[in-house]
């Protein structure tokens, strides 16, 4: 990738960063599986980025199925509905959101 210099914009009157990172780009992703040990179980083909995580877990493992009787997931909360779909609620693990009034908590304590 060729860096280049700032450059001046006259129309907004500010200093533009690098004009090569600033142009959006087609993104990729997939789903990967590991173990408490991090060793990569699955790695799933690649998806655009608009589609969301759950969506292509559903794509890759049918709900219907008994894919995760016997293992504990550990998702997050791209993953929601998870608990629902699959037959092992108690074997799938989400975090729990924080709601504001706990999370402005925190950070005024952080302050003082």
């Amino acid at each position: 990738m060729v860096s280049r210099p700032p450059v001046f914009d006259p129309k907004t009157k500010r200093v533009r960063k690098n004009a090569i990172a600033e142009k959006k780009r087609h993104t990729v992703k997939s789903l990967v599986i590991s173990d408490h040990r991090r060793y990569i179980l699955f790695v799933s083909p690649l998806f655009d980025g608009s589609v969301h995580d759950y969506a292509m877990m559903k794509s890759l493992f049918d709900p219907d199925l008994p894919w995760f009787e016997h293992s504990t997931l550990r998702l997050d909360l791209g993953f929601q509905g998870a608990e629902k779909d699959y037959r092992a609620p108690s074997n799938i693990l989400l975090p729990h959101k924080k709601t504001e009034k706990v999370k402005k908590e925190s950070i005024s304590r952080t302050h003082e």
